[in-house]
């Protein structure tokens, strides 16, 4: 079973997904410029890899999402991807500030639920 933490943590990479591809894109084309040996061609290898894993983890994280009610979609959407605080999204959604917690708490709940179904661990 998924931990509330865990998922947080899962929402925050995929905020961060195409901002650290790109570093990671810039890092493994300046690396390349050097011309390097073996030492350096597997480390670009290692980073391919990771970039890879970035962009699979977010198309995996964003099939879950999709799958939510709108209002948890869009929470979410702001909160990870656009870095919003709390009050401006209370402000965007129209909704208040204890509602914006239980959009919060029902996304992650939700997504606990989606993913472990999906893996083969049952939630009761």
């Amino acid at each position: 079973m998924y931990e509330r933490k865990t998922v947080e943590k899962m929402l925050e990479n995929w905020g961060n997904a195409v901002e650290l591809y790109e570093i990671k894109k810039l890092e493994v084309q300046k690396l390349k410029r050097l011309n390097g040996n073996s030492e350096i061609s597997n480390y670009i290898n290692t980073l391919v890899e990771y970039m890879e894993k970035i962009i699979i983890d977010k198309i995996n994280m964003e099939k879950y999402i999709r799958k939510l009610p709108y209002d948890q979609q869009k929470f979410l959407y702001l909160r990870y991807t656009k870095k919003y605080q709390f009050e401006k999204i209370k402000t965007i959604m129209f909704v208040s500030r204890s509602q914006i917690f239980r959009i919060k708490n029902m996304s992650i709940d939700n997504l606990i639920t989606l993913m472990s179904c999906e893996n083969g661990k049952r939630v009761a």
